[in-house]
């Protein structure tokens, strides 16, 4: 039976060489993948906090699932509210509209991540309720 595989080698590089540095992508080994990614909105009342779960999805990402290891979560803000920008968290949130709301960080149980789920908490600063979007990505190699 063939396998096919896929090797990308950094320029100047010989595709036959055996040394993993010279490879931007080699199927032969191990990578990480986004295992799961989504966009997300929470709305946060005024002068609260609001903590969002999100639990991992099995291969078909039908049912809840504990990975059995605690994998990289990387979650990134809209820090203008309809600018589409998002940036890598965490911050504070201050925008030139007075906006401004905190991912809390104070406690293991504010924001953090299990082998079953990751979890965050926004803290709204301000007199009016916001709408915090923001995107996560679950990097994991399952398969």
């Amino acid at each position: 039976m063939i396998i096919p595989k896929l090797k990308m080698v950094k320029s100047g590089k010989s595709i036959e060489s055996t040394d993993m540095r010279d490879f931007v992508y080699n199927s032969d080994h191990p990578s990480i993948i986004i295992y799961m990614t989504e966009l997300r909105e929470v709305v946060v009342a005024a002068n609260s906090t609001t903590k969002d779960t999100v639990y991992f999805k099995d291969i078909n990402m039908e049912n809840n699932q504990d990975l059995g290891f605690y994998p990289i979560v990387k979650i990134s803000v809209e820090l203008e509210p309809g600018s589409g920008e998002y940036f890598i968290s965490p911050f504070t949130i201050d925008s030139t509209d007075g906006f401004s709301i905190n991912i809390l960080q104070d406690a293991v149980t504010d924001t953090g991540v299990q082998t079953d789920k990751f979890f965050i908490t926004f803290k709204n600063n301000t007199a009016s309720q916001k709408t915090v979007k923001y995107r996560y990505r679950v990097f994991a190699n399952i398969g």
